[in-house]
């Protein structure tokens, strides 16, 4: 089952989506963390390193992969049975396009959207966390507006997809999308 988990920086929706994780993934299989973040000054390395510390404190097994872009490559490595926690898909898109040159494509939302498709098949839960930015009006420059109009697209299909879609505000959640189960209420919330 794909999940989406949308919310404001510092919302709280990793620590939610890391909560509904261990809670659906079997205790005999694995989480594993696809980070798309990559340690560029020292606010995303401390970022990145108070997720690892966070996550080392929880009781499911999670073994982080960091692969910033080209997701597609790890596909033959999934297992079946494991749970898939992507973190996060407006950082993987900004990646996509201006680290990995992929700014140009006007079927990069598509191409993004196949690599989710194929992650979602090779797991039993993909998780997918990202940011919402759409609060703003609509950025002037040519980059950054791509990238909103490609990131608007890509939030659009997967509500369409997931078996739940859940808004993270002040730290918790409001389904949009699935049905309300209270123990992913509980858990989600319980941050």
């Amino acid at each position: 089952m794909l999940i989406f988990v949308c919310g404001g920086v510092r919302s709280g929706k990793t620590l939610v989506g890391e909560n509904i994780a261990e809670h659906i993934t079997n205790p005999e299989h694995d989480i594993l963390y696809l980070a798309a973040g990559m340690p560029v000054d020292s606010e995303m390395i401390e970022r990145i390193e108070r997720h690892k510390h966070s996550r080392s404190h929880k009781l499911k097994t999670w073994k982080t992969i960091e692969k910033p872009y080209n997701l597609h490559e790890i596909i033959p490595s999934l297992k079946q049975e494991d749970t898939i926690f992507l973190d996060c898909l407006t950082t993987w898109l900004g990646n996509e396009m201006y680290v990995n040159g992929r700014d140009k494509e006007l079927d990069l939302p598509f191409n993004l959207l196949n690599d989710i498709s194929e992650l979602q098949q090779n797991s039993t839960h993909l998780v997918i966390i990202s940011n919402d930015i759409f609060m703003e009006a609509l950025p002037q420059d040519p980059f950054t507006y791509r990238y909103t109009n490609h990131l608007g697209k890509l939030h659009q299909e997967l509500v369409k997809e997931a078996g739940a879609a859940i808004s993270v505000e002040f730290g918790k959640m409001v389904f949009r999308k699935g049905e309300h189960d209270e123990r992913l209420n509980r858990v989600g919330n319980d941050i």
